[in-house]
């Protein structure tokens, strides 16, 4: 409310005028706004996957602490740096920029898996997702989420030497070695 107090002929207060409005439901909204921001940085702080918002110039503006400890960083040291050193070569990054940069001007999602780098240097396999924060304004910037696919990467990599080996075995069999499914179609021959 705003008040002014209107004086008569000798100075003395004569009349006061108050002028005021409504704000409930200006506070309300306000309220609303605060709590579901409230709520938004719970969840994003509290996630166990990485979560990483670049400005339009590929500079961190912000990580969550899955971020911190999955890649090693300070957050504070963090902001407004570029992610460049979390790939392995130079090379690695412009490879990946271009793929990232052609996907956000045609408004789609990016996605990869690819190999990073920790703060103290050791490698390890991330799933790369994100987008533009709005395709109508890239300036915006994008919003990344990586996962550690390092485990599963170890795993299929032994699968794979596993099927090697086997397959070498059934190759050095002296006779025909056959696997067929339930309508007879051959899942496996060996070389005899």
């Amino acid at each position: 409310m705003v008040k002014r107090v209107i004086p008569d002929a000798r100075g003395e207060p004569n009349l006061v005028l108050g002028i005021g409005a409504d704000i409930t439901e200006r506070k309300r909204l306000q309220e609303e706004v605060q709590s579901a921001l409230e709520v938004r940085d719970t969840i994003l702080e509290n996630s166990i996957v990485s979560i990483v918002f670049l400005n339009h110039l590929g500079r961190a503006v912000w990580a969550n602490r899955a971020a911190e400890q999955m890649f090693g960083f300070d957050r504070g040291g963090f902001v407004g740096k570029s992610i460049e050193p979390f790939y392995l070569s130079r090379e690695a990054y412009l490879e990946t920029g271009a793929a990232v940069s052609k996907a956000v001007r045609e408004g789609r999602s990016y996605e990869t898996e690819l190999r990073m780098r920790r703060s103290d240097g050791t490698v390890l396999w991330v799933h790369l997702s994100g987008k533009a924060v709005s395709p109508a304004d890239l300036s915006q910037g994008t919003v990344w989420v990586e996962v550690d696919i390092t485990e599963r990467k170890r795993i299929e990599e032994a699968l794979r030497a596993r099927e090697r080996d086997l397959q070498l075995i059934m190759d050095s069999v002296p006779a025909p070695v056959t696997r067929l499914d339930r309508d007879e179609r051959f899942l496996f021959v060996n070389r005899r």
